[in-house]
């Protein structure tokens, strides 16, 4: 059975094309995690600045859930958060 000859490679032929993919996969994670903190950045200044002044949503939320709140359902609420309270 002859023996099947395996082809050399060189290191510094693919050395290349591994450094651009790191390049790219570097510029691609910096990017990515640029838009991250940039998210974060913005929904703290909407939960910091913007939502507590507008208390429709909270108001809507609690008339929608209204029929809801019953002592039941609050010892059901309180077991499943572990002690916590119905006034959030």
């Amino acid at each position: 059975m002859p023996r099947r000859m395996r082809r050399q490679t060189f290191p510094e032929r693919h050395s290349g094309d591994l450094i651009n993919t790191i390049r790219e996969f570097s510029i691609e994670f910096i990017v990515l995690i640029g838009i991250l903190i940039i998210s974060l950045i913005i929904i703290y200044f909407l939960v910091e600045y913007i939502i507590p002044e507008n208390k429709l949503i909270d108001n809507a939320a609690f008339y929608i859930l209204q029929p809801l709140i019953s002592p039941g359902h609050t010892r059901l609420v309180r077991f499943i958060t572990f002690f916590g309270t119905e006034a959030f």
